[in-house]
């Protein structure tokens, strides 16, 4: 499971080099490192079923998870979205747009078995 989860994101983490000149080069580095230290807690609540992957490329709780867990989730998210907010300003696309770029590329690279939403909010598990 977690071979499979390097590659989605090792293209994320590059993704936010690329973007580097939008977040200060502190700030990124800073996100890259938490985003880095939460991926194996992350992945096992995957594993476990108790997040997913929605279409907003965003984490969604779907399972009875810790306070301390919640909290992770909610940073995780906070991340992510400072990380879409830059690349959308960088590209001149709606932050919306880059959200489902980004889930699609989520869907893609997803191990089997972690929950994903479709673009019409359904769940499922991928095979």
């Amino acid at each position: 499971f977690v071979k499979a989860m390097i590659p989605r994101i090792t293209i994320f983490l590059l993704s936010l080099f690329v973007f580097a000149p939008l977040v200060h080069s502190q700030d990124l580095g800073q996100i890259r490192n938490q985003m880095a230290e939460r991926l194996p807690a992350i992945d096992d609540l995957k594993e476990d079923g108790l997040i997913g992957e929605s279409k907003d490329g965003l984490l969604s709780i779907r399972g009875s998870i810790s306070p301390e867990q919640r909290k992770m989730v909610e940073a995780e998210n906070k991340d992510r979205m400072t990380v879409y907010n830059a690349i959308a300003k960088q590209t001149g696309q709606p932050v919306s747009k880059v959200q489902e770029q980004r889930a699609a590329q989520l869907a893609k690279t997803s191990a089997p078995g972690v929950w994903l939403q479709d673009a019409k909010g359904n769940w499922y598990q991928k095979k």
